[in-house]
């Protein structure tokens, strides 16, 4: 750890130990949570983005988990996919992966649970290349490397943009690369492009002299630049697994209030400056970074049938392409309970889990 995050953890275990005090004291007075949680040591996994950390990381430092009576520990990763193996192997309680590597392993088996939304990603995922590599329109993409994530919602998003465009996928070639490496390889020339989500594409912007060609909502290719072509339904998505729920409902509880608030303050202008000063502070980033990033995410924490809908996209690609082996409906593992005593507005489908 370095003495920045070192620095960091004391600081919100002191906060922390603030905020157990208050409580206990609150307590004598009358004042206790309603509801006692079963267990107040929980460990969120976190992405390095608004979509997969902002809600958490705003009730860290708010103090909204300490309000509820939970300890927590948010552990930050580069892929959701690696959060959802931490979280299968019950090194985390909660994840926030985007959706494609949950249907991985929930259809391998791991009893994964939907939870919630927490963003929609829109413009925060793209197919960034480097200037030199000449490529302005979808038919120059043949013939050059990218960097992939295989397993990832970027990895669903250049495949869409392949099939969009007419474009063979064998006549292109991926290499499966964490962001890190997909960051150092385009900076190094080793591939023309890749296939991330932020803050990876800024930083491939900034230090590899790299443009983004192609959004997960918008084109950029010089034959139809600005033209709206939805080729990725990625979100942020509150998971835990299933004996965590039935083992501590009221902490899963806990935790949607958390988010809940968490949600309300992303949301007000207001709130924007600090915002990026917390997110940017956590994460060690560049504020002005940022600030640029925050806009291109959707907050939102509905189930709903636009999630619904994205989410059976998804799963009919993932299918498609065999990443998949047995398809599981969403509505067998999406846990609305929480989310409505939490949120009621935000919950508007019915689903099979718990009936």
């Amino acid at each position: 750890m370095s003495n920045y995050r070192g620095a960091f953890a004391q600081l919100s275990r002191r906060r922390f130990n603030l905020a157990a005090s208050a409580v206990a004291i609150a307590g004598l007075l009358g004042f206790a949570p309603a509801h006692a949680v079963e267990k107040s040591d929980v460990v969120i996994g976190i992405g390095q983005d608004w979509g997969g950390g902002g809600h958490a990381i705003i009730a860290q430092e708010k103090g909204y988990f300490a309000d509820e009576g939970l300890d927590v520990e948010l552990k930050s990763f580069s892929a959701g996919l690696v959060q959802v193996e931490a979280l299968a192997s019950r090194n985390l309680d909660f994840a926030i992966p985007t959706q494609a590597p949950v249907f991985s392993l929930r259809s391998a088996g791991v009893p994964i649970l939907f939870l919630s939304s927490t963003a929609i990603w829109g413009e925060a995922l793209s197919l960034a290349v480097r200037k030199d590599s000449n490529i302005t329109e979808a038919g120059d993409l043949a013939g050059k490397k990218f960097g992939v994530l295989k397993g990832s919602g970027s990895e669903l998003m250049f495949g869409k943009i392949l099939e969009h465009y007419g474009i063979d996928s064998k006549q292109v070639e991926t290499v499966s690369l964490k962001p890190p490496e997909q960051l150092s390889s385009i900076i190094s020339g080793l591939i023309d492009g890749v296939v991330v989500w932020e803050p990876w594409v800024q930083q491939a912007v900034d230090k590899a002299d790299a443009v983004r060609i192609h959004t997960g909502a918008t084109s950029h290719f010089e034959g139809n630049k600005g033209e709206n072509v939805v080729v990725d339904w990625t979100r942020s998505v509150l998971t835990t697994l299933e004996p965590t729920v039935k083992r501590y409902p009221q902490t899963v509880d806990a935790v949607l209030r958390a988010f809940s608030r968490a949600q309300d303050f992303l949301v007000d202008p207001a709130n924007k400056d600090e915002a990026i000063a917390l997110l940017s502070e956590f994460h060690g980033q560049d504020p002005e970074m940022n600030r640029k990033l925050m806009p291109m995410f959707e907050f939102t924490m509905a189930l709903d049938e636009r999630f619904l809908g994205g989410m059976n996209n998804t799963l009919d690609y993932l299918e498609q392409i065999g990443r998949i082996k047995r398809r599981v409906d969403v509505l067998d593992y999406t846990h609305v309970e929480p989310l409505k005593q939490a949120r009621p507005d935000a919950v508007s489908i019915e689903t099979n889990y718990g009936n």
